[in-house]
């Protein structure tokens, strides 16, 4: 797929690993609302699997990967339990999030940066925790929570979410429906909708959170130095800035597909 291919279908995609006593969550989304969208709409198909371990997720999204057809668009969206430190499976494994990263990359290299990724599940905002900036982003951008969810608020929060969208063109305004529900009880939202673009920034640009990067001054002052004085944390800093505008200006570009979309 190239930024000139015309695209043909959206395939929203269901992955489900849950098991007694939770409640299937996934196989109840699709069941209720996504498998009725090909009637509404003539170029979106959904699709729904559920997979027991590690290896049967893995092989899952990479059947997936070898299957797309030029002008395949992908929605991947993950009903499981989730960590900080990954995705938590049936079998009590855990897959972690650059072990997830490198499993979906090769569908957002195929479709040219347009795989989105919707994440159901505890915690499943941690994605942000990992990158690779010598690689190819692994998605466009993704939505998960900071905290603990019931199932209750994946039922709710999802089936307005995918009451209105079909595409990635649909992401804000499906988006705000979902967090409508947290403004309706006027309670606080978990979830947020991060693209790789301002991942890569929030990572790299040194001003852009001013405070975290002090933070990671002064961890990796005392990890080389063994204290955080003046002189130490004033090196650091400048080995931190050099090294981050290095990456910026060697990698931003290839990571988020710039290159790919220059002429376009």
């Amino acid at each position: 797929m190239t930024p000139d291919t015309e695209i043909k279908r959206h395939r929203i995609i269901v992955i489900q690993s849950l098991q007694s006593p939770f409640k299937e969550t996934g196989r109840d989304l699709y069941d209720d609302i996504l498998r009725y969208k090909e009637y509404l709409n003539n170029d979106c198909f959904s699709e729904f699997y559920s997979v027991e371990n590690k290896q049967e997720f893995i092989n899952t999204i990479k059947s997936i990967a070898d299957t797309l057809i030029d002008g395949d668009v992908i929605t991947l969206h993950f009903e499981t339990h989730g960590s900080k430190d990954g995705v938590s499976l049936n079998s009590n494994e855990i897959l972690s999030w650059e072990e997830f990263d490198d499993v979906v990359r090769p569908i957002n290299i195929k479709t040219c940066n347009l795989l989105v990724i919707s994440m159901a599940m505890c915690y499943g905002g941690a994605l942000l925790s990992h990158i690779d900036p010598k690689q190819r982003a692994p998605y466009l951008c993704f939505i998960g929570s900071h905290r603990k969810l019931s199932e209750e608020e994946i039922i709710e929060g999802y089936h307005k979410f995918y009451e209105n969208y079909t595409s990635p063109l649909d992401i804000s305004k499906a988006f705000s429906s979902l967090t409508s529900v947290y403004s309706e009880r006027q309670d606080t939202n978990p979830f947020g909708l991060f693209s790789q673009e301002f991942i890569f920034d929030a990572t790299y640009n040194p001003n852009r959170d001013p405070y975290n990067f002090e933070s990671i001054v002064e961890q990796k002052c005392f990890q080389q130095y063994g204290n955080t004085n003046v002189e130490n944390i004033r090196h650091t800093e400048f080995n931190l800035r050099k090294l981050f505008a290095n990456i910026i200006k060697t990698y931003r570009n290839y990571f988020l597909f710039k290159d790919v979309y220059k002429t376009v």
